[in-house]
This record gives C-alpha cells, sequence and structure tokens, in this order.
C-alpha cells in the first residue's frame, strides 16, 4: 500500500503489518487531478535541490546518549542564552563544516580527567580544561544559533492555516526534559554540561530539517503562499491540489502522519497495480482511522444533491469505513456519517444498520446491496462492476475495453457465491 506522508509530501510503501494508521479521502474526480507522477516528480526534484543535504544527512543520526547522575542544578532544553559577549550568536555559518566539525567530535570519544601525578598532571589536566571549554563554547554557539532559525520558522508556520496541529506534532522535539549536572570537579562539571548541549543541539537540528522539509513541500490553497525552494509548479496550478491539500491539512489536524487518495496514491500506468488496488480498495476504506468525504459542490443545506451521492466508486467509500467526514465547499466541515445518516438514508436509500456499520453487510441480500448501485454512474463501463467487488467480496479478474460483459462477469460470479 503507498501512503502519502502529510508532512514531507512524499509516496511511502508498506505491507502487510508494517502499514501505519491512515485517513483516507473520498471525492469525485475532476479533469485536472494530482497524479502519482506530480508527486513523484516533486519527490525526486526536492530531493535533487535541498541545500546543504550532505550536511543534513550527517546531523540526522541519531543524538548521543547522555546518562548523568542527578543531584544538583538542572538545565531546560529552551532555557535562554547567556547574556554573554563571548557567545555571541552567530548569523551565518557553513551548514556543512558545522555538521562535519560536530560529527567529528561524536566519533572521537572525550576525554576523562586524567588521574592526579603531581605538577605533570595539573599542567595536563589545565590543557585538557582548555580544550573542553573551548569545545563547549563552539557547541553552546551553534545550538543558539539553530534555536533562532527554529523559532524563524516557527513563526513563518503561525500563518499557515495548518500551524495548530503542526506545531503540536513537533512537540516532542520541545518537551520539558529536565537535565541533572554531575557533583565533583570543575572538568567533570564542565564535561556534564557539554554533553547536555551537545544533545540538545541534535534535537534542534533534527526540529530544524523537519520544519524546513514542511515549508518545502507544501504551499497551503488558501493563503496561496509560494514555497521557499524550487517545486513542481504544475501540481499547485492543477484544481486537484486543493483538495489533497485540505486532506493533508486535517489528517495533520488530527494527528495521522499517512493519507491515502487514489488520484496520486496509484500508479495507473501499471495494469498490476491497478488491479491491485480496485481489489484491495475496499478493505484499504475499512482500515483506515477516518474517511474524509469531500462533497465540494455542496453545503449542508444541499447536502443530498451532492454529486458524490451518484457515482457509483463512493458507495463502498461510505459503507466500508467506520467514520466518515463530509467536507462541503472550501473543506466546511458539514458532519460525520452518524451526523448526518437521516439525510444520507433518503438519498441512498441504504440499510440504516449496514450504513452505521450495527449489522455486517454480507448479511444484506444481493438484490438490496445492489439497489443502493442502481442509480449511480461511473465514466467506464466496466468499472459498474469493478466498483461493487468489495462489496460483495468478490475476486474476478479486470479486463478493460470488455465493456458490459464486466456486468455480467459479476452476476456469474455472484450465482457461484450464492
Amino acid at each position: 500500500m503507498r501512503l502519502l506522508n502529510v508532512f514531507t509530501g512524499k509516496l511511502e510503501e508498506y505491507f502487510g503489518s508494517a502499514i501505519p494508521k491512515y485517513a483516507i479521502l473520498s471525492h469525485t474526480w475532476g479533469r485536472d487531478e494530482v497524479t502519482f507522477s506530480d508527486i513523484q516528480n516533486v519527490g525526486n526534484g526536492a530531493q535533487a535541490t535541498d541545500t546543504g543535504s550532505s550536511g543534513m544527512e550527517t546531523c540526522s543520526e541519531p543524538p548521543i546518549a547522555v546518562t548523568i547522575t542527578s543531584t544538583e542544578a538542572t538545565r531546560k532544553e529552551d532555557e535562554a542564552p547567556e547574556t554573554d559577549a563571548r557567545v555571541a550568536v552567530p548569523r551565518a555559518r557553513d551548514f556543512v563544516s558545522e555538521s562535519q566539525d560536530l560529527a567529528l567530535e561524536a566519533q572521537s570519544p572525550i576525554p576523562e580527567p586524567s588521574s592526579p601525578q603531581g605538577p605533570i598532571y595539573e599542567e595536563k589536566r589545565s590543557t585538557e580544561m582548555q580544550n573542553l571549554v573551548m569545545k563547549y563554547k563552539k557547541v553552546k554557539m551553534f545550538y543558539f544559533d539553530k534555536t533562532v532559525q527554529v523559532k524563524q520558522l516557527q513563526d513563518k508556520l503561525k500563518n499557515e492555516p495548518l500551524n495548530k496541529g503542526l506545531l503540536d506534532r513537533i512537540q516532542h522535539f520541545d518537551s520539558d526534559h529536565m537535565y541533572s549536572i554531575e557533583v565533583g570537579s570543575d572538568y567533570e562539571r564542565l564535561l556534564s554540561k557539554y554533553k547536555i548541549v551537545k544533545t540538545l543541539y541534535f534535537r534542534r537540528q533534527a526540529q530544524l530539517e523537519f520544519l524546513q522539509k514542511v515549508l518545502e513541500r507544501w504551499t497551503s490553497p488558501r493563503t496561496g503562499e509560494n514555497v521557499p525552494v524550487a517545486q513542481n509548479p504544475s501540481r499547485q496550478s492543477k484544481a486537484g491540489y486543493k483538495k489533497v491539500r485540505y486532506a493533508c491539512e486535517q489528517a495533520i489536524s488530527d494527528d495521522y502522519e499517512y493519507v491515502w487518495i487514489d488520484t496520486c496514491c496509484i500508479d495507473k500506468s501499471s495494469s498490476a497495480e491497478l488491479s491491485e488496488a480496485i481489489h484491495f480498495m475496499f478493505q484499504w476504506y475499512q482500515n483506515a482511522g477516518v474517511c474524509y468525504a469531500y462533497v465540494e459542490d455542496v453545503q449542508l443545506e444541499n447536502f443530498g444533491t451532492s454529486r458524490w451521492f451518484t457515482r457509483g466508486w463512493t458507495l463502498q467509500e461510505l459503507l466500508a469505513p467506520a467514520e466518515v467526514i463530509f467536507f462541503g465547499s472550501e473543506w466546511t466541515r458539514l458532519g460525520t456519517k452518524s451526523d448526518l445518516a437521516n439525510q444520507i438514508i433518503t438519498v441512498t436509500r441504504i440499510d440504516e444498520k449496514a450504513l452505521l456499520h450495527q449489522d455486517q453487510l454480507k448479511k444484506k441480500s444481493v438484490a438490496q446491496r445492489m439497489s443502493w448501485a442502481s442509480r449511480r454512474e461511473t465514466t467506464r463501463l466496466e468499472d459498474a462492476a469493478y466498483c461493487l467487488l468489495g462489496i460483495f467480496g468478490v475476486n474476478m479478474p479486470l479486463l478493460y475495453g470488455e465493456g458490459k460483459n464486466a456486468f455480467f462477469r459479476l452476476q456469474e460470479e455472484l450465482w457461484d457465491i450464492r
């Protein structure tokens, strides 16, 4: 199953039990949808144009483990920088060299204090202390610099409609970790502080990369702001881009990292993949945490007149998910499937228990289930049969080009089941 990562805008493939929780979008197709190739092209292009990618790869390594005993002073991650002229926040710095410096330090062990051996020990200890002070100040400067950059990106994201869900999502980077300083000599205390600040730096770097990826992949259809990096302008100019963006914003707000959208998560140039997707589609909708039904042509007062209720494929998208949330024009929330059950039943004539998952679908007769689809239409003749495979639990080969014969084959399969 291929899913769209709502934060990075990239497609990721999962199988079996490894499939994460996801939201799913149900909609009516238009002429200008965002396709699989649009998403793939953007992902490949962004990967090639990321600034300082080599440095980001180095810094994306897990932060070093810090084990520090606690008894004395504590320090929070978000502590304000010290107002010390000797520890100035660098405003412009070579990102790659900075990452390489810290990577080399992470690979080499930090020297522990030497054992006392008279005057030679004191001289060696003094040199070790000076070197550690320089390292500590350097890492502290890098950390403060990253903190400034992160705050700038967070301020920029506050202007985006997704800000609440997104900023809630990244709070784990700023959790209130308490770090304690070892009791001991000046060297040991400074060594503890060095390890702490170094770990905090890697946290800030991870947060900064995350925010940068979000800004690089998407722009809001409501504000229309341009992304700061090279993108595929053809994707954003497509009419279908808005619904993809709306679905991703909603998924972030509902704490979903992935969303499945049929227009861009299926490679329709592959007949094998298309066939697999059609056979598994009912199951995918059934397993989704939530389904967003975008009825963009109506509002609440004329909800039942939506084109969505006349399409063949949307029948299984209404029946399969346990939770369906309807959104009207410009992504205005209309209500859930249970909230709007009376209106839906009036329009579709679907049995209430089947609609609200109070009774198993397979317990309904073939004639009853077929009647629900009788007034629905599909663009291709074959899809009138293929869109019902999941509803009847039928598995049969897909042969586009066979026309009405597809429905005859479906009837034969149903007769065999009976």
